[in-house]
């Protein structure tokens, strides 16, 4: 009996040193937390000004890069369906891969910045997780969820979606262009019959 109230008494005195124990201030957070929540806050507005200057200055510009490139892509291309490939055409294809692999980078360029902002606002989500009733990291975590896009000139979202679009785009294209290609060539075969056949009424 006297073992099992020693017991007892140790697990009582256990869950009121627990129950004692003072609790941290969470409505407050360190120095040391302010000072590296305003940095990432900082850099985070940094970040989202240079996606909304360079969405000024360069969309124009991407726009047209992009387009070109596309169009000498798409030409090329049916330069190539119509001589077909041979040997020396090899110096065209080092062409069109030159300007397909520019249109990659600028599809990718988006994505280094977003990747930063992302580890940036990882950080300050793991500071809120630490202090959930601080309403000060709370609302700056909230303010910085939504983040910037990419827009060429307003009319589409540049990022790595794009290449899949392109991709296909320039398949639908091809495919086309080499349907009508059979089909100009059947034609020209048909012609010579046709002719002669004329000439024997």
């Amino acid at each position: 009996m006297s073992e099992y109230k020693a017991t007892v008494f140790v697990i009582t005195s256990r869950e009121d040193g627990l129950q004692r124990r003072p609790k941290a201030n969470v409505d407050t957070i360190s120095d040391n937390e302010a000072y590296r929540l305003r940095s990432i806050q900082r850099l985070l507005f940094t970040i989202d000004e240079q996606i909304e200057e360079l969405n000024k200055i360069f969309g124009i510009l991407l726009f047209l890069n992009l387009g070109g490139n596309l169009f000498y892509l798409l030409s090329s291309i049916i330069n190539l369906i119509y001589r077909y490939v041979y040997a020396n055409d090899i110096f065209s294809l080092c062409f069109i891969l030159k300007r397909f692999f520019n249109m990659l980078i600028i599809f990718q360029s988006p994505g280094i910045l977003l990747t930063q902002r992302r580890k940036c606002l990882a950080v300050a989500r793991r500071l809120s997780l630490y202090n959930q009733d601080c309403k000060e990291i709370t609302d700056i975590v909230d303010n910085l969820q939504n983040e910037p896009k990419f827009e060429i000139c307003g009319m589409f979202l540049l990022g790595r979606h794009n290449l899949f679009s392109m991709l296909n785009f320039v398949m639908t294209y091809l495919i086309v262009a080499i349907q009508f290609s059979s089909n100009e060539d059947t034609q020209k075969k048909n012609l010579p019959s046709a002719n002669y056949t004329q000439l024997l009424d």
